[in-house]
């Protein structure tokens, strides 16, 4: 499999999260020291002053946070992705932070967009409200972690009109639907047997074969998919 990816903007994404960590710790210590002075229980204006550089450094942490678990510390998302499609010949390629998809695979299975997710529990789908529900999962990782499985099928809804829009600009006249897919890494993380959802929603280890049966299935997206991988690294 070839992989392109955006070493810069991991790079610098690494390096923000790391600079936002330490700025947020200072902030928040400076709110810490202001609270502990005598005069602040008797002038309003410096209780507002505290309220408001605590919930600077909440946001100013939360943001670190994200960015370091993406991108401060291996294996990252990318890496994770990769070594669950190891295996896979060069007739795939994958496109890590550097087209409108983050993760974008293309390959004789057709053009994927790949959502990594480390919750845990089990995962069932909802066919009347058409979105995915997470029973169970550990304490920690449901309420501490920042962790969730959001709403794949608008994920991949907005993922289409990015990729659409990014062809259109570039004169790229190609049409291939878009399809996508989450990987759970977690490994506790469990799935309820997949369903009428438009998402592929698998443990990580079993995407590739689900992939090697597709293209399979559909041998004639191998021809026009050449094309497509080319273009995609021409620009």
């Amino acid at each position: 499999m070839k992989i392109y990816i955006d070493e810069k903007m991991v790079r610098r994404n690494k390096r923000m999260g790391n600079i936002l960590k330490w700025l947020s710790l200072i902030i928040m210590g400076i709110g810490l020291w202001i609270v502990f002075q005598p005069s602040v229980a008797e002038n309003p204006t410096l209780t507002t002053l505290v309220f408001t550089i605590v919930i600077i450094g909440f946001f100013m942490s939360s943001i670190g946070n994200y960015l370091n678990s993406r991108f401060g510390q291996s294996p990252r998302p990318d890496e994770l992705i990769d070594k669950s499609l190891k295996g896979l010949d060069d007739r795939y390629t994958i496109f890590h932070y550097n087209t409108p998809v983050t993760h974008l695979l293309i390959g004789p299975a057709g053009v994927w967009s790949i959502t990594p997710s480390f919750i845990d529990g089990t995962l069932e789908f909802n066919e009347k409200k058409n979105t995915w529900r997470r029973k169970g999962g550990s304490f920690i990782n449901k309420f501490i972690s920042q962790e969730t499985l959001g709403n794949p099928q608008k994920e991949l809804q907005a993922n289409q009109k990015d990729l659409d829009r990014f062809l259109k600009k570039n004169k790229i006249g190609f049409d291939m639907p878009l399809n996508g897919a989450v990987l759970l890494l977690h490994k506790n993380a469990s799935l309820e047997e997949q369903n009428e959802s438009d998402i592929l929603i698998v443990k990580a280890e079993k995407f590739k074969d689900k992939l090697r049966k597709i293209a399979k299935e559909n041998p004639s997206i191998n021809d026009e998919i050449t094309k497509y991988q080319q273009l995609f690294i021409e620009e």
